[in-house]
């Protein structure tokens, strides 16, 4: 009986050693940091272009390292930084190549304090020349002719918008366009007004850090919560 009892204590011993030491040879388990949200501000060659791209992750992060392809066929690692929380930006503003056309390709890796990295997906644009020819206008029928005088309180407009690049336009109908922010153009407090009116946009809750690339030129992100 007591052969029996002290073969149930190194039973149970064996057990607990076990159990002890699956979990310190498991260790935390892995939870890479994710990335998405990836945008560029400008293509002009030879001119400083800022790469941004948003990290997440259920551990704390911790920095990242920026590679860039500068229009040289292979990827060198440009700086390094870092990050901290559970939401950040590995934001890197770098000169690209002046050569017109040539391919720009850039990444990101980021660890955490679980010592687990991620590289982020390879994304690229191609280097242009700054657009400085501006949209051609022309008036379609059944637009009245310039100097119609009409006892009608309508007149159709038609017209048709053409440009080298992505362009918007509007009609200012007797000045009642009363605002028109189009993201291009802005300051440290907020987006100026392209109306007749010059109704500034003022920042609330974001900032210069909130310009983003738009479907069309640069856009503002939000993220819901009292931004404005």
């Amino acid at each position: 009986m007591v052969f029996g009892k002290n073969l149930w204590i190194l039973l149970l011993l064996g057990v607990f050693s076990f159990i002890l030491s699956s979990i310190f040879s498991l260790g935390a388990a892995p939870d890479p940091p994710e990335y998405w949200d990836n945008s560029t501000n400008s293509t002009l060659a030879g001119e400083p272009v800022e790469f941004r791209l948003r990290w997440t992750c259920g551990y704390e992060l911790v920095g990242y390292i920026f590679s860039l392809d500068n229009c040289t066929g292979s990827f060198e690692n440009i700086t390094s930084g870092s990050l901290s929380g559970y939401e950040d930006w590995s934001n890197v503003t770098h000169v690209i190549n002046s050569t017109i056309g040539c391919t720009i390709r850039w990444k990101v890796y980021a660890n955490n304090t679980n010592l687990d990295w991620s590289t982020s997906d390879e994304y690229s644009f191609k280097t242009t020349d700054e657009d400085t020819t501006p949209p051609n206008i022309a008036w379609e029928d059944p637009t009245p002719p310039d100097g119609n005088v009409t006892s009608d309180n309508y007149v159709y407009l038609n017209t048709t918008i053409t440009d080298v690049s992505n362009t918007s336009a509007f009609f200012d109908w007797n000045y009642s366009l009363v605002g028109y922010w189009s993201f291009e153009y802005y300051n440290d407090t907020g987006i100026f007004d392209n109306s007749s009116y010059n109704n500034f946009g003022n920042f609330s809750g974001v900032s210069l850090d909130n310009i983003t690339t738009g479907k069309y030129g640069k856009g503002l992100e939000f993220d819901g919560d009292n931004d404005y």
